[in-house]
């Protein structure tokens, strides 16, 4: 974990990531769906139910080989192993989260965010209902983009300081509040994840 000084007033910056995320979801599509299609993607996330009743974990170590699934029985379908998979994701999400809190002896009450995942709504409210935080997602996806062009207009005088610009052009398109009920189920499953 990285943490700094935030370009704001009374705000700072945690880094953390975990680089296996989009090779172990295109490792699922490609080997165990076997398409690879937005449309096949789409399909899998309409038939899932994200509730925190699922059985199967995904322990998603691939860079090390340590991957593994468990909870697996002669009734488990391909759809509850797609649910796991997604479940992993954002456990790793909240656990870089958690790291952070630690490491900013602080609370998060929301997160920000931009790029390729803030695409999915319903794993934004997965995420919300697992961390018990708000997210929002931004109008403009392209973030580092954005914060290039933030930077740029306070340079050029547009805007006096960074905080008026980032004001001005950052807009919030979805705020996902979380659901409690639910993120009571998962926080079992969470905390078994951390055991592994």
């Amino acid at each position: 974990m990285i943490s700094y000084l935030g370009p704001l007033p009374n705000t700072s910056v945690c880094l953390g990531a975990f680089p296996t995320s989009g090779a172990l979801l295109e490792w699922f599509m490609r080997e165990i769906n076997g398409d690879t299609s937005q449309l096949a993607y789409s399909r899998l996330w309409e038939a899932t139910t994200f509730d925190g009743t699922g059985t199967v974990m995904v322990y998603p170590q691939l860079s090390s080989s340590d991957g593994a699934f468990s909870g697996i029985g002669l009734a488990t379908k391909r759809i509850d192993l797609f649910r796991a998979v997604i479940e992993s994701l954002t456990f790793e999400t909240r656990r870089i989260i958690d790291e952070c809190k630690r490491t900013k002896n602080g609370i998060i009450r929301r997160v920000r965010i931009g790029g390729g995942t803030a695409q999915s709504p319903e794993w934004l409210q997965l995420r919300a209902d697992i961390m018990g935080i708000v997210f929002e997602s931004t109008a403009n996806l392209e973030v580092s983009s954005l914060g290039a062009a933030i930077l740029a207009a306070k340079e050029i005088g547009v805007y006096s300081d960074i905080l008026h610009a980032s004001q001005a052009m950052v807009q919030v398109k979805d705020i996902y509040a979380p659901n409690f009920k639910i993120g009571s189920r998962y926080e079992d499953m969470y905390q078994n994840y951390l055991l592994q």
